[in-house]
Parts: structure tokens; C-alpha cells; sequence
């Protein structure tokens, strides 16, 4: 052995505390790597898992209104092993003690016969009985953070109509595992999913034999692409929004970590609206006949933004405040418009 291979030895003897310490920091590094590995690969079984027991579709789709006879039509579609429609309405929401209003999401759900795609998962309470009027599941969420018990009441405005709902149960869904309106952040405290009896809420929107939602679920190694495009020409003649795949659901995304929950700056264009002569108008009617023509055009204005991907801001007395993406806006406007002139 070379003097310089004795002298390497006793310096590394010397230090050996020092190099086992090194060494232990390394190996519990390594360690620690391979730990995060393995509660990555876990959860994403996890989320896999709750997705297929769930059913979590793989195509969403939103039309204006579309007769329920295009059912058939749609599981035609090549790849597709699954299909359901459903009515879906944006209403305005109210709580007792709550001065500004919430948006809820209705959605409706035969609870005698419950969808096989995005199952609901029961967490408290019971399942509104079938056919029974006036009832809902809400998301549990939005029950925690609004402090709400079992039995509360609730107000929405249904088609210029305000129906009161008692909640009877809470619920967990794949598709509202972060619920989000128009694409824009979680809000726990101002926006609720609301299941109700699927023919109580067709009643109300005059959706009877129709449905303005889609869901698809496509076998392994289908074209998702090509599913959503069959079903988009399906859909055109009926006011189609477009259908998306799972990539781009939000609630999927912000699990996937794509979406910042911090924020992000983005170019929005906000409307301001008002009612020509409100005040003047409002004096020459009766208080029941404001309420009721408020009712009416809140509800307009309500459907129209959200049919176009915007979210609405604020109500105060007969003003709004909309925001859209830019590449929106004109069409919003327009549309926006000539709601308002047909009120007026």
C-alpha cells in the first residue's frame, strides 16, 4: 500500500463520525425521494380509483336545449361505451342572515333510478325521497363553510320564480371535488351544487323532455378528440357550447395541480349594466311588480352570462356586474342587450 493510500485511511478513520453523518443524510435523502415517489404514485391510484368507481365521465358537453330523443344518437358515437343528459341550471341563491346573493348549480338527479355516471357519494344526511318536491343534497363543502345544518332553508330563483329547498343530506361528487362557476376559482362560501328531483327542475327551467347537459364515457384507447366532435356536431343545432374532455375539467385540472389556487392575472373585460329610467319606473309600480320584474330580469341576465362562459360579479338594486375573457365579450354583450330590451 503507497503512503498517500495510508495516509487517505487514517485521515477517513479520523473523520469517521463526520463521514457516517454525511452518509446518513444522503441515504435519508434518498429515502425521503423515494417516499414521495411512492405517496405520488398513491394518490394518483387514489384519484384513478375514485374516478372509475365514480364513474367520472371522460366528455363533457352544455347545450341551450336539446330534445331527449338525441340519446340514442349520441351512444352511437364511435368509442362511446356510456351516455347520459341531464338538466343543469345556474340560479341565484339566498340564505337567511346572507345579504348578498350566491349562485347555486342545479342539477337534476332521479333519485329513484340515481345515474351510473358521477356518483354521489352520501356523507350525512338521506337522499331527498323520490319525487318529493321542495328537497336537496348539497355539496359538503359549501355546508361546512356556510355553517348550515340538516333541515336548513334555502331560496332560489328558479326561471323568475323563488322556490325554497330544505337540505336534507350532503354529498361528494368526482366532478365538483372543487366546485367552480364559469371556470373561475373555488369558492366554497358563494357557490353551491344542489341536486334536486331531476322532473321538479325540468318543470322549472320548461325543460320537459329536453336537456341542456351531456356526459360521455368512452372506452379504453378511444379517440376523445373525435367523440367530442361527433358529439359538438350533435349538439350544434341546439345551441352546443362545445364539449371538452376530462383534461380540461376544472375540478380535474386543479387536482392535477394546473391550476394556481393562489391566483393569476389574466385580461378580463367587465360589464357594467343597468336598467334605462329604473327609478322612474319603479315609482309608477307597485312593490310586489318590482320584485317580480327584478326576479324576471335577473334571471335573464343570469342565464345569458353563464350561457356564454361568463361569471357575474355583483347585484345591487337594478345594477350588475359581469366579467368575461376578452375573446367573449362582444357576443356576451350583444346578447346581454337584447335580453334587456326584451324586458324592457
Amino acid at each position: 500500500m503507497r503512503a498517500l493510500d495510508r495516509k487517505l485511511a487514517r485521515d477517513l478513520w479520523s473523520l469517521k463520525t463526520q463521514v457516517l453523518s454525511i452518509a446518513l443524510v444522503i441515504a435519508c435523502g434518498i429515502g425521503g425521494f423515494i417516499g414521495s415517489l411512492s405517496t405520488h404514485a398513491s394518490l394518483l391510484w387514489s384519484r384513478g380509483h375514485y374516478y372509475d368507481t365514480a364513474r367520472f365521465p371522460h366528455v363533457f358537453a352544455s347545450a341551450k336545449r336539446a330534445p331527449a330523443s338525441l340519446v340514442e344518437k349520441i351512444r352511437s358515437i364511435p368509442g362511446v361505451v356510456e351516455a347520459e343528459t341531464r338538466v343543469v341550471s345556474d340560479a341565484q341563491l339566498s340564505l337567511e342572515g346572507v345579504a348578498a346573493p350566491m349562485t347555486a348549480r342545479l342539477i337534476g338527479i332521479d333519485f329513484a333510478h340515481p345515474p351510473g355516471m358521477n356518483r354521489l357519494t352520501l356523507s350525512a344526511g338521506r337522499w331527498p325521497a323520490a319525487g318529493a318536491r321542495g328537497e336537496a343534497v348539497v355539496n359538503q363543502r359549501f355546508f361546512e363553510a356556510r355553517g348550515l345544518s340538516l333541515g336548513s332553508q334555502v331560496r332560489v330563483l328558479m326561471n323568475g320564480r323563488v322556490e325554497r329547498l330544505a337540505i336534507v343530506g350532503t354529498a361528494l361528487t368526482p366532478e365538483y371535488v372543487y366546485a367552480t362557476r364559469g371556470g373561475g376559482m373555488p369558492d366554497d362560501e358563494w357557490f353551491a351544487i344542489l341536486w334536486i328531483d331531476a322532473a321538479e327542475l325540468a318543470a322549472a327551467c320548461d325543460m320537459a323532455g329536453a336537456f341542456n347537459s351531456a356526459l360521455l364515457r368512452l372506452e379504453r384507447g378511444a379517440s376523445t378528440a373525435g367523440a367530442i366532435a361527433a358529439l359538438d356536431r350533435i349538439l350544434e343545432p341546439y345551441g352546443g357550447l362545445g364539449a371538452v374532455g376530462r383534461e380540461d375539467q376544472v375540478s380535474d385540472k386543479i387536482l392535477k395541480g394546473q391550476v394556481n389556487l393562489g391566483g393569476e392575472s389574466k385580461r378580463v373585460t367587465i360589464l357594467f349594466s343597468d336598467i334605462r329610467n329604473f327609478t322612474g319606473m319603479s315609482e309608477a309600480m307597485q312593490p310586489q311588480q318590482v320584485v317580480a320584474f327584478l326576479n324576471d330580469y335577473f334571471s335573464e341576465m343570469v342565464d345569458a352570462v353563464f350561457e356564454l362562459r361568463g361569471v357575474p360579479l355583483k347585484r345591487e338594486g337594478s345594477h350588475t356586474v359581469e366579467v368575461w375573457a376578452n375573446d367573449q365579450y362582444l357576443a356576451g354583450r350583444r346578447f346581454l342587450v337584447s335580453k334587456a330590451e326584451g324586458l324592457t
